[in-house]
């Protein structure tokens, strides 16, 4: 996980928002760090560091939008700045927009990428399928999507009364809206725990959300794992030699660690 699919996602985001990429090992480890703080699974000592990797990154952020304000780029740190220094945004709302991209941007695709491998790493056969039939590539990601979303849950806030499955549930409440259960209703997905990559009606799936929270790096984290699937499957055959647990987490859903032993092909 570390050597690629932790890195290349961030690597990506910093290109896209105009940071070094040398940087990225770097905002990868502040950036996941933000998002184990939502967990709420944290022992004091873990709590204590994630905010510490929080407060360096923001200060890494505001240090390039100030620097950025000076001298604005075409890139989105640029864009930012113009509209922080020009008054039609808060500096605080820039460097949020920015935090946001850094903690969640690499996430989806680090987990997708990991997951997907492990698929293929444990299955050889499924593997040469996909190496034989790339056009297989596209529903194979969407399986794993459904199967196991990158983000299985986030918190929302209830804005008028309502009532689900006969549960009354006021407006204000703070609820868990666990979509990864969603992608397994029997009533929508035939054996929703087999992972079926002939799957029908396997778009419906709500791994990157729906409506107003629908995930806007959903195409780019498509892009990635067909990029990166492609050239694995090109260059490589795999066979998983050991598979970390997943990630204690209430919201994410990724390996810890994915150790391939690895042949060329041809």
């Amino acid at each position: 996980m570390d050597a690629v699919a932790n890195r290349l996602p961030m690597m990506i985001v910093a290109e896209l928002i105009g940071v070094p990429d040398t940087d990225a090992d770097q905002l990868a480890q502040w950036g996941y760090a933000s998002t184990q703080l939502l967990d709420g699974l944290m022992s004091k000592p873990e709590l204590e560091a994630s905010m510490a990797a929080i407060g360096h990154l923001n200060g890494y952020i505001l240090e390039r939008l100030r620097a950025a304000a000076a001298a604005p780029g075409d890139d989105l740190v640029g864009v930012l700045a113009r509209a922080w220094t020009d008054g039609r945004l808060e500096r605080f709302t820039a460097q949020l927009i920015l935090v946001s991209l850094f903690s969640a941007g690499g996430e989806s695709t680090a987990s997708l990428l990991g997951t997907a491998v492990t698929l293929l790493a444990t299955d050889v056969a499924l593997q040469q399928r996909l190496r034989d039939e790339r056009h297989l590539i596209g529903a194979f990601i969407e399986e794993t999507l459904r199967l196991e979303p990158p983000f299985r849950a986030h918190y929302r806030h209830v804005l008028a009364d309502t009532e689900l499955g006969g549960v009354g549930i006021p407006a204000g409440s703070l609820v868990l809206l666990l979509w990864g259960a969603a992608n397994r209703d029997p009533a929508h997905f035939g054996e929703p725990d087999e992972f079926r990559l002939e799957r029908s009606g396997v778009k419906g799936h709500l791994a990157f959300g729906r409506g107003l929270h629908f995930c806007l790096g959903a195409p780019l984290a498509r892009l990635e794992a067909t990029i990166v699937l492609n050239m694995l499957l090109d260059r490589a055959r795999f066979e998983a030699r050991e598979v970390g647990p997943w990630l204690p987490s209430v919201l994410a859903r990724r390996r810890e660690y994915v150790h391939l032993d690895v042949q060329p092909v041809g």
